[in-house]
């Protein structure tokens, strides 16, 4: 059974009539009887037969049964069209596109990237943003040559809540692992002075977390921090905001709010940092490729990462 024939029955399933279907998949009624006929000759059931109104063609429990096997199948031939299309794309048009989150800790995927462009002045690198369900289906499905991934634990978790599948199909290539969390907090409050501290220190501070394209805030980004409140007891004040922002350290100045960096930046006039005692996770960043073939840019970032230090994470080098 062929592709044409497989859309043909799913399509005659949708419109439950053959001059319709015909006029979905722009051909002729008796090509779709033929190719249902065929269908039903190969599988040796009856997939449709006639309702009460002549015209009307209603799929057999035959037909139902086989309905997901075979969207299955048309799903899997277009990823493979999208994907054969992107790479042929791209060996023409030197462009790589690349898959990133966007991000609630900062990582060193920004600087590799730029250092990447800085060196490739000929590629043309298109980063699309999104978040963690899309990034990681289009990473499945071809629509990034590569992507780079962040979050809380480390790899084992993510192949723990993807099942294998990902370590299967992609190499992944140790970007950050920062095991420590700092507070930025004014150093008009005494709380500044402490060095570091537990998150319990810290109570009567509301925490700023950024927030995702529709403002929510990172689920990942804040669960460690309501963890640990509700260890201590006390209910979190959680903030949305763009952290990224001077104007948020303007607000910690004034204000009792704890801005989280995994990493203290450029020191800030009137910020301190307190390193959290308790933390209890770790970031951990991966620049994902696919295994296998690679077309020249992929292979020319590969080389970019090894020479910024990303090592192939062990549980890649297992498989």
């Amino acid at each position: 059974m062929d592709i044409d024939t497989i859309r043909t029955i799913l399509t005659v399933a949708h419109c439950e009539n053959y001059s319709e279907a015909a006029r979905a998949l722009i051909c002729s009624p008796s090509v779709i009887s033929k190719r249902i006929a065929k269908a039903e000759h190969e599988l040796g059931v009856e997939l449709f037969v006639r309702g009460r109104k002549s015209s009307r063609l209603v799929p057999t429990a035959a037909c139902e049964a086989v309905f997901p096997d075979l969207q299955a199948i048309e799903d899997a031939w277009l990823r493979a069209q999208d994907t054969a299309t992107l790479l042929s794309d791209r060996a023409s048009d030197g462009t790589l596109r690349i898959g990133s989150l966007a991000k609630f800790w900062p990582t060193r995927e920004d600087a590799i990237i730029t250092d990447f462009m800085a060196k490739n002045r000929d590629a043309n690198v298109i980063i699309i943003k999104q978040s963690w369900d899309p990034l990681v289906k289009g990473l499945l499905q071809g629509r990034y040559d590569l992507a780079f991934l962040s979050f809380n634990g480390p790899l084992s978790d993510l192949v723990e809540r993807n099942s294998d599948t990902l370590l299967d199909r992609f190499d992944f290539y140790l970007v950050d692992h920062v095991d420590q969390m700092l507070l930025a907090v004014g150093t008009r409050f005494p709380e500044a002075a402490l060095g570091e501290a537990t998150l319990e220190a810290f109570r009567n501070f509301s925490i700023a977390f950024n927030v995702d394209e529709n403002g929510d805030i990172f689920e990942n980004h804040a669960a460690p921090f309501l963890m640990l409140a509700r260890r201590y007891g006390f209910a979190l004040n959680a903030k949305p905001m763009n952290t990224r922002d001077e104007s948020a350290f303007r607000l910690a100045r004034a204000h009792r709010l704890a801005i989280p960096q995994p990493v203290r930046k450029v020191d800030i006039e009137g910020i301190g940092y307190v390193r959290l005692t308790d933390w209890p996770t770790t970031l951990s960043a991966y620049c994902a490729v696919p295994k296998g073939r690679h077309a020249p840019l992929v292979v020319s970032m590969i080389d970019h990462l090894k020479r910024q230090g990303c090592t192939l994470d062990s549980l890649t080098n297992r498989r």
